[in-house]
């Protein structure tokens, strides 16, 4: 994985972001965690998180996604 950086004359242009060619890679490993870590008996930050996205949103589909990301 890559943090690309763009600057010039040594100044920063922008913020430092993932390559776009690697967010495929990022989210075929994360997207596992979510299940494994809902399955879990004990709360944890991934639970927690996904149950907060869920209260606010009130939509399965968008809280799963953001929780994701």
């Amino acid at each position: 994985m890559g943090a690309r950086d763009r600057n010039s004359v040594g100044r920063p242009l922008a913020y430092k972001h993932l390559d776009r060619r690697d967010a495929g890679a990022l989210k075929a490993m994360i997207y596992p965690v979510l299940p494994a870590a809902r399955r879990t008996r004990e709360s944890n930050e991934v639970t927690r998180f996904y149950e907060a996205s869920l209260e606010d949103t009130g939509n399965l589909t968008r809280a799963r996604r953001s929780t994701q990301q």
